[in-house]
């Protein structure tokens, strides 16, 4: 039996409103995922010759 038949009607509406809301502060404002990464620290592993920077 799957879980989401086990949900009852007021918990299937809070759960699909939980998830719109995090789809709409997804694609209000693309330009704050950009300020997060400037935060981020340059991380830089020599052996794997990975370079993750900051932009």
């Amino acid at each position: 039996m799957r879980k989401e038949s086990i949900l009852t009607e007021e918990e299937k509406k809070a759960r699909h409103l939980l998830k719109l809301a995090k789809e709409q502060l997804n694609m209000i404002d693309p330009s704050n995922n950009q300020q997060s990464l400037i935060t981020l620290p340059t991380v830089v592993r020599k052996k794997k010759r990975l370079m993750i920077k900051s932009t």
